[in-house]
């Protein structure tokens, strides 16, 4: 059902999986789906699943796994000379938030839009919508997007 990614997608996906910071599923079903370069952490309903294809590809599949584990979805794209960038898809929700990226500042971990129009999300054992943005300038912004990045990093390193 889905496209095997490479070892590469395969790092950074286990590395947000690490960022997060919470339970992997690691049942013969948990398994199959890490083989599928699927990350499911059933504490936080929550499914990381990447991909190096280019926007809205994968997302059919992605809502069906989705669905079939009641969870949010994560969509880790990995494309080449982008960096990751974060689909959403929020269980309560109809469709998919684009182009979210991971920061980090003060011990916490938040998914930031692209677009201001978007609400930021928070990573707190499970996926937040949040009105207000875990920062007050575009320094700080720009700071937080850099140390996930490091994060991120270093560890999908120790993943491969």
């Amino acid at each position: 059902m889905l496209p095997r990614p490479s070892n590469i997608v395969k790092s950074q996906v286990f590395g947000l999986a690490r960022l997060l910071d919470g339970q992997v599923d690691l049942s013969p079903a948990g398994r199959a789906l890490i083989d599928a370069g699927c990350v499911h952490m059933p504490h936080a309903r929550l499914v990381i699943l990447g991909t190096s294809c280019a926007s809205p590809l994968l997302r059919d599949e992605a809502d069906q796994v989705g669905r079939l584990l009641g969870c949010d979805m994560l969509l880790l794209r990995c494309e080449a000379g982008q960096g990751i960038r974060l689909d959403v898809c929020l269980t309560h929700k109809d469709g998919w938030l684009q182009a979210y990226l991971p920061w980090c500042g003060n011990g916490e971990l938040w998914l930031v839009p692209s677009e201001a129009a978007l609400h930021p999300i928070e990573v707190a054992g499970g996926l937040f919508e949040r009105v207000h943005f875990p920062f007050a300038s575009a320094q700080a912004r720009s700071a937080g997007l850099d140390a996930a990045h490091r994060a991120l990093s270093d560890l999908a390193r120790w993943s491969i």
